[in-house]
């Protein structure tokens, strides 16, 4: 059986030689089969789970009057025994600022808050939102997810994609777009108040304004999805709508905390399932640093990650006479932002993993000089599970 080893934010427009902050990535990179995988465009769904619907799910395609319930993949993949039949969604902070006659969102890397922030503000936000019937069940690493008790048809735009643009062309659109109205203004009165707003203001930091939901909807009906899973399937994650997503078509899953993430216990959970069946394995905290515009820290966070993981498990696989596949949801512009441009993958088994070095990285960067190019990420899954 194979690792997929799915890493948000691996490549980042103007990076270095990926030998320099990631050793044991440029080996594999330069003795194993590459190409680059084309990524959907979808206006409506976060970069971060683009990727995984189009990998995962097909039978849960955009739809035109309602969003995909990305709040309630987030609950399943908490294990919080989401009620079905509640609409569930992600708020999140964010920034107006006033420009001519508009109000425009500020980029989320600059107005991205830490977890400390983030639990103070559910705790604040509770009984507020609890008088528009609304309830707070997590903090997550940069929103709050949250559920409400009918059916909404609404449809919305995620965060992420909105610096720039006007709030009134992305206000949620629909039959129930008052209740999201609603929301909006009584965060909007609370966040005026709120004394998080003088500590960032201190510190130089761009204040919160405004809050934003959005991946609302109720449980889907059960589906097993596309993939034709082995007998037995794994998915360790840190993000929970890919754990809900992957629990949701039949994986055990696994769900991490980028906070509290021990690798070393990490490669062994994997090396054991692996013993099972095909294991995917999907990190995100080289670019939730790039979002927020730290890119020492990204390149740092990306060496400790080569030294303390990939190449421990780059040695279980080979040990274990595994393939090992490796690749990104999605990398990062200039400015940390997520985008949807072709991404790079590899995949190495028996002395492709031990071999030294025969090439450089970047010179199989280039989509145009690989003939392994693949349309979609559900190819790539194809890939691994063969």
């Amino acid at each position: 059986m194979s690792i997929l080893l799915l890493i948000d934010g691996l490549i980042q427009e103007g990076d270095g030689p990926l030998e320099h902050y990631a050793p044991t990535l440029g080996r594999l990179w330069s003795n194993g089969r590459s190409g680059h995988i084309f990524l959907p465009q979808r206006k409506f769904i976060p970069e971060e789970d683009i990727f995984f619907f189009d990998l995962f799910n097909k039978e849960l395609p955009e739809r035109q009057h309602q969003d995909l319930p990305l709040g309630f993949f987030a609950a399943l993949g908490l294990d919080l025994q989401p009620d079905p039949t509640r609409s569930w969604g992600r708020l999140a902070f964010s920034h107006l600022r006033q420009q001519r006659e508009q109000l425009l969102f500020v980029s989320p890397h600059r107005t991205g808050q830490t977890r400390a922030e983030i639990q103070r503000l559910a705790q604040d936000l509770a009984i507020e939102l609890a008088i528009d019937g609304w309830t707070i069940h997590s903090s997550l690493n940069e929103h709050l997810l949250i559920s409400y008790p009918n059916p909404l048809h609404i449809r919305t735009t995620p965060l992420p994609p909105l610096d720039g643009q006007s709030i009134l062309e992305h206000l949620p659109r629909g039959s129930d777009n008052n209740v999201l109205q609603r929301l909006l203004i009584s965060g909007q009165l609370l966040l005026a108040r709120h004394p998080i707003n003088l500590e960032r203001q201190t510190q130089h930091r761009v204040t919160l304004n405004t809050p934003w939901i959005w991946g609302v909807g109720t449980g889907p009906t059960k589906s097993p999805g596309i993939l034709q899973l082995p007998q037995h399937a794994t998915c360790f994650t840190t993000e929970p709508v890919v754990a809900g997503l992957a629990r949701f078509i039949g994986f055990d899953h696994v769900f991490l905390d980028d906070f509290h993430l021990d690798l070393t216990k990490l490669t062994e959970k994997i090396a054991q399932a692996c013993h099972q069946g095909a294991v995917l394995v999907h990190l995100t905290e080289p670019a939730l640093l790039g979002r927020h515009g730290l890119k020492t820290q990204r390149q740092e966070s990306m060496l400790t990650l080569d030294r303390t993981f990939i190449a421990p498990l780059r040695q279980a696989t080979a040990a274990a006479g595994q393939t090992l596949l490796v690749s990104t949801s999605y990398g990062l512009n200039p400015q940390g932002e997520g985008h949807t441009h072709p991404v790079p993958w590899l995949t190495a088994s028996g002395r492709e993993l031990t071999d030294k070095p025969r090439a450089s990285f970047l010179a199989k960067l280039t989509p145009h000089q690989s003939p392994q190019n693949l349309s979609k990420p559900f190819e790539l899954a194809q890939e691994w599970l063969r």
